[in-house]
This record gives structure tokens, sequence and C-alpha cells, in this order.
């Protein structure tokens, strides 16, 4: 992927999900963590999203992880 759109796109781990999500809420997260092999098998087969078309269009990329979550969890996508 070009420079550009390395930095424009979030990865993470859903421990930093629920790390961004303990910051927002204020609230500790109560997780069971372990091994799903369905979930593995289903989202492990998946390839990374490419939002190049979506960049075209003019969609812009959440600054981070915390960017992210507070849009998810207070609905504002703008």
């Amino acid at each position: 992927a070009s420079q550009a759109l390395d930095e424009v796109m979030i990865g993470g781990t859903v421990g930093e999900v629920v790390a961004a999500v303990e910051r927002m809420t204020g609230k500790r997260a109560s997780i069971d963590w372990g091994n799903d092999a369905d979930l593995t098998r289903i989202f492990g087969a998946m390839p990374p999203l490419d939002a190049t078309v979506a960049l075209g269009l003019g969609f812009r990329a959440d600054a981070d992880m915390d960017a992210l979550v507070r849009a998810s969890l207070t609905g504002d996508l703008s």
C-alpha cells in the first residue's frame, strides 16, 4: 500500500478497541478472553479492508482508535 493510504487507515486489535471503549466510557470492560475456532475461521479468512474507493469519494478515515470508538458510541459520524 502507498504511504498516503497507510497514514489514513486504522488497524487494531480487539484489545485496543476494548481499551478505547474503556477510555471513552470510564468503565472497565468485563470480558472473558478465549479462542473461538468458528470466529477465527470466519474473521481470520477476511482480507484487510481496502478504503481506496471510499477515500476517493471523499470519506475520511478516523484519526485514531479513540476517534473511531467515539464516533461509534455517539453516532457522530461527521
